[in-house]
């Protein structure tokens, strides 16, 4: 079936977002370690790709689930419950831990608990929206389009009070944007930032065949890919354990 698949359907439309280290853009071209590594995937098993831009996440989710040929493949997707009912995922690619950011002045928070009746900003649509509301309903959430640029702008500028974010990411957008002021104040009860290719419903295919090329990528070159993205630094690689990889 996968053969036959691959024979059907030489092109995936895939979103490319800002969600760098992950998937940026520069000069006009999608980059960062998602897209080095959907390409790698796509050249081992031999598929073509077109990568398509400015289609917001909560979008991005409505074409998937719509199978409407406009987006094929989300490169970074979280796996949930609600989301199997129209999307088909690979293996988690990626485990990214979620941290508390407030501002450097900012001395009255140390564990999620102190949020309580705080505003925080989170992107809006994201997975971690809805557990926030389950477990921590008196935190306030202001759910912010574009983002973590916009949450971490509105954190700096005093419109929020906190910011719940995957460190990779949040470091990143910290560093570029020149925001000063930030700084982690605790982590986080939730489980990692967990990653995967998030595939319209209808094509149980490519997830396999994602699956089995990403399982044919040495980890010397997986190791080799985080480390140009800064996911990793190159003496912790050593310790990095099978498992991560997957």
């Amino acid at each position: 079936p996968e053969t036959a698949w691959l024979d059907s359907r030489p092109t995936v439309i895939t979103r490319a977002s800002n969600f760098p280290p992950f998937q940026f853009s520069q000069n006009g071209e999608p980059v960062g370690y998602s897209v080095d590594l959907m390409n790698r995937i796509a050249q081992l098993a031999g598929f073509e790709i077109r990568y398509v831009s400015g289609i917001p996440w909560t979008e991005g989710l409505a074409h998937i689930r719509n199978q409407d040929g406009k987006v094929d493949v989300l490169l970074t997707a979280m796996n949930t419950k609600e989301r199997r009912e129209f999307m088909t995922f690979t293996k988690d690619y990626l485990e990214l831990p979620f941290k508390i950011f407030v501002r450097a002045d900012d001395s009255s928070i140390s564990a999620i608990d102190d949020l309580n009746g705080k505003t925080v900003g989170i992107e809006k649509g994201y997975a971690l929206v809805k557990k926030i509301q389950e477990t921590y309903p008196e935190i306030n959430l202001m759910e912010l389009e574009g983002a973590a640029p916009a949450a971490l702008r509105a954190l700096s500028l005093g419109k929020v009070d906190a910011y719940i974010g995957n460190l990779p990411v949040s470091n990143y957008h910290i560093v570029n944007l020149g925001l000063v002021n930030l700084k982690i104040a605790a982590d986080t009860p939730f489980e990692f930032h967990t990653q995967a290719f998030g595939i319209r419903k209808d094509w149980p295919e490519l997830a396999s065949i994602l699956d089995k090329a990403m399982a044919a990528i040495p980890l010397e070159e997986r190791l080799s890919l985080q480390e140009k993205w800064g996911l990793i630094e190159r003496e912790e690689a050593e310790s990095v354990s099978i498992r991560d990889q997957l």
